[in-house]
């Protein structure tokens, strides 16, 4: 078992797949079912907002109207504000996170950064109730594997990128005390990189990433101690 972790090709990659392919599935379900749970809220909410009719870049319905909702606490605050009497905002008066739509633009406020959007993005059309329904409708079915998709590309990347860079610290830290291979040393810091990051996701353990390297270097050096030692048996 001990020969077959450590020389078996592909194993730290087939590892690493098992656990984007869990930890995406585990990422979906939670995602999923919090969008169930909040879409009636959502609708709810979403009522004082509507009917909203765009024509030529701007809203021409509701007119000279102010609606404002805050959610969250003091501290954390999200606004969300229709103010149809003016065409645009100061983005700079505007404090708290949250959404706030102009005649003509769509301001996301965030802790570190506005963005600004104009309604001619969207086209021409008119957002009602019954079209708010039916896209929560569609997204109580299908945010799931959207998520799952795309939670599969982004911890892939992640994973490769985390696993590739720890790897390569290692071997720039330990390269004046022994010589190993870079294969090896991968596949290891693979399997490590796999079981630390299940126990971070799955259970209340957190382990952070200079631990993480610490864990590793000792892992290639026990392992390299162990076969050496087997060598000279």
């Amino acid at each position: 078992m001990k020969n077959f972790l450590l020389n078996k090709k592909f194993i730290g990659a087939i590892a690493v797949f098992v656990y984007v392919i869990c930890a995406s599935i585990y990422f979906s379900q939670i995602m999923s079912d919090a969008i169930v749970q909040y879409s009636p809220v959502v609708a709810k909410e979403m009522e004082a907002f509507l009917p909203i009719t765009i024509a030529n870049g701007e809203i021409v319905e509701p007119k000279d109207t102010v609606i404002k909702r805050s959610y969250g606490n003091a501290t954390d605050a999200f606004d969300v504000v229709l103010d149809t009497r003016v065409d645009e905002f100061d983005a700079s008066s505007l404090k708290n996170q949250g959404l706030y739509v102009s005649r003509k633009y769509i301001y996301g406020v965030q802790k570190l950064k506005t963005e600004i959007r104009s309604l001619s993005e969207l086209g021409d059309g008119t957002l009602d109730r019954e079209k708010l329904n039916d896209f929560l409708q569609f997204l109580n079915a299908n945010a799931g594997r959207y998520i799952f998709v795309i939670s599969c590309g982004i911890l892939l990347v992640f994973s490769i990128c985390a696993i590739l860079l720890y790897t390569i610290v290692m071997h720039w830290l330990m390269a004046m005390l022994f010589k190993i291979g870079f294969a090896r040393t991968l596949r290891i810091n693979s399997l490590a990189y796999v079981v630390i990051s299940s126990l971070t996701l799955f259970t209340p353990i957190r382990i952070s990433i200079l631990l993480t390297l610490v864990i590793m270097i000792a892992l290639n050096i026990g392992i390299d101690n162990v076969l050496k030692e087997n060598q000279e048996a």
